[in-house]
């Protein structure tokens, strides 16, 4: 076996043991970023979405090095506008989740607020060591006039931020776009 083998075989332990150490309710799958079925990760600026498509849900695990909010938009049309957003963060333990919409290029409110629904299952959360970290699932299509259709096998323009406030309206300290493929 060589040192290459070995190196990769002890990160691949860490990793399998670092996400599973995460959530209460379903053990996640180490990511392989293949697509079949298990986990793939996207990291942009210090935050990091773990994501997979099942059934009729995207299952996710959001983290980053902060203690205040985190979130993920999906599939924005102009900057923040239309873009389907989660929102949370963790306060003595307890896990807070929003489900919201870009409403303007620079701006987001609560699904709740305009009318909508909130469609987010916030399945665990932690605040470990100035790290954050929301798992949850959304519906790929909630019927929700103010969630965006996500299919599989489609890809989408992702974007993240973060701020230091435990919080749904304060400013982000950063952001950053991505790109993932469900």
């Amino acid at each position: 076996m060589t040192t290459s083998s070995k190196i990769f075989g002890v990160l691949a332990l860490i990793l399998i043991t670092a996400c599973n150490t995460v959530n209460d309710e379903e053990p996640l799958t180490a990511p392989d970023g293949n697509g079949d079925g298990e986990f793939q990760t996207v990291t942009a600026a210090g935050i990091s979405l773990e994501y997979l498509a099942e059934d009729d849900s995207l299952h996710c695990l959001l983290s980053a090095t902060t203690t205040g909010w985190i979130s993920v938009g999906l599939d924005p049309k102009n900057q923040m506008q239309s873009a389907n957003f989660v929102i949370g963060y963790v306060d003595d333990g307890q896990l807070h989740l929003r489900d919201d919409w870009g409403t303007s290029p620079t701006q987001h409110q609560s699904d709740l607020s305009l009318g909508g629904s909130d469609d987010v299952f916030g399945i665990a959360g932690t605040e470990t060591d100035g790290i954050t970290t929301l798992e949850f699932k959304i519906p790929l299509d909630s019927g929700d006039s103010y969630d965006r259709v996500l299919q599989i096998g489609q890809s989408y323009t992702v974007l993240f931020a973060k701020g230091n406030a435990d919080d749904f309206g304060s400013y982000h300290s950063s952001r950053a776009t991505a790109l993932i493929s469900l």
